[in-house]
């Protein structure tokens, strides 16, 4: 697979993995902040998604860059707010019911295709 094809899915993966962690959150009436808000608009949703048309633009190493720059910021974001604070959002204090274990499955799918798209992202750069 080629790397559009590759930043393609990775993209495609990631928003809909954050669209259904976003219903999780809503179902759940776990709020974000401002600041996490913004955060989300524009690191984790808009980020990937202006990196991947500068991959189809002819701007590999551009996208790569913001590719994995906002798939990294995206991964730690998730990492402290899912994993390590305690909050509403930690997975450690979700339900077992189905909206809380959606929320813990997609909060763990988006950990695995950021840090997964990272490594790729910079084994494309390093070529």
């Amino acid at each position: 697979m080629t790397p559009r094809g590759i930043g393609t899915w990775l993209v495609s993966s990631h928003a809909l993995l954050a669209a259904a962690h976003g219903a999780s959150h809503a179902h759940l009436g776990v709020a974000l902040t401002s600041f996490q808000g913004a955060f989300v608009a524009i690191v984790i949703l808009a980020g990937p998604f202006v990196a991947l048309g500068l991959l189809w633009c002819a701007r590999p190493k551009w996208a790569l860059a913001l590719l994995g720059g906002s798939l990294a910021a995206a991964f730690l974001f998730g990492f402290l707010y899912h994993f390590s604070l305690a909050g509403a959002d930690n997975v450690g204090g979700m339900s077992h019911q189905s909206w809380g274990s959606g929320f813990r499955v997609t909060a763990i799918g988006l950990a695995f295709v950021e840090g997964m798209g990272c490594v790729w992202c910079l084994g494309e750069l390093r070529r």
